[in-house]
């Protein structure tokens, strides 16, 4: 029997409020960076490591959800 690597889900936390940018974006998980949404950075990093086979995503609110989806 070969041996399975273990698997894992990973939840991308993306409910803050930006606070600590003092005002200079509106949403900091929304805003690009090098051509994509900051939670797509993180999201692609996740999805490249082999153990990883399921995701969730923590939204803020609707209009967050929508754009993330």
């Amino acid at each position: 029997m070969s041996e399975r690597a273990p698997r894992a889900c990973a939840i991308l936390l993306a409910a803050g409020s930006s606070s600590r940018m003092q005002g200079s974006v509106d949403d900091k998980i929304l805003h690009n960076i090098a051509g994509k949404p900051v939670w797509r950075h993180s999201f692609d990093a996740f999805e490249t490591a082999d153990c990883i086979d399921s995701f969730v995503i923590v939204h803020r609110d609707a209009a967050q959800k929508e754009a993330i989806v």
